[in-house]
């Protein structure tokens, strides 16, 4: 997939996500009690806990250092330590942004040619910057489905 896509990915999720926490701030207080409160939890704790974990670890690797060694990620353990720090709703989402901010403006001064260096990632061998950007926007995509899918029920 080519740079442009990707960069446009991740400014969806980026819209997604900015939308999702201004719905969020308005039906807190209705949410706080009822069962979708924790899967919306749990959900942007997951998609909070592996961007930083893929954009602070993984991709900064990748552009550092000649092929380096990408272990599988734990998510539980990542959203665990997340966890771990007590934020509600509003901080995941706020965290979310924070640091989506920043891999957009680091995609789109990253030079072409940083797109195609790899990792070795300890299951698929070597896996390209790029590749790892689009799978974390296709993962982000899928879970953001799931956040509106149980929006849609509260509200």
């Amino acid at each position: 997939m080519e740079r442009s896509n990707l960069i446009q990915q991740s400014t969806e999720v980026f819209d997604k996500i900015s939308k999702l926490s201004h719905a969020l701030n308005g039906i807190l207080a209705k949410i706080d009690e009822k069962p979708q409160f924790h899967q919306i939890h749990d959900t942007l704790l997951q998609m909070t806990s592996v961007q930083e974990e893929v954009v602070n670890f993984r991709l900064q690797k990748i552009l550092s250092e000649e092929h380096p060694y990408l272990p599988m990620l734990n998510i539980n353990k990542l959203k665990q330590n997340k966890a771990d720090k007590g934020l509600g709703l509003q901080q995941l989402c706020e965290d979310f942004l924070r640091e989506r901010r920043k891999l957009l403006k680091m995609l789109t001064t990253l030079p072409e040619d940083s797109w195609a260096r790899t990792g070795v990632h300890e299951v698929e061998g070597h896996v390209s910057f790029g590749e790892v950007v689009r799978r974390m926007s296709a993962k982000d995509q899928q879970l953001i489905e799931q956040l509106d899918a149980t929006l849609a029920k509260i509200i």
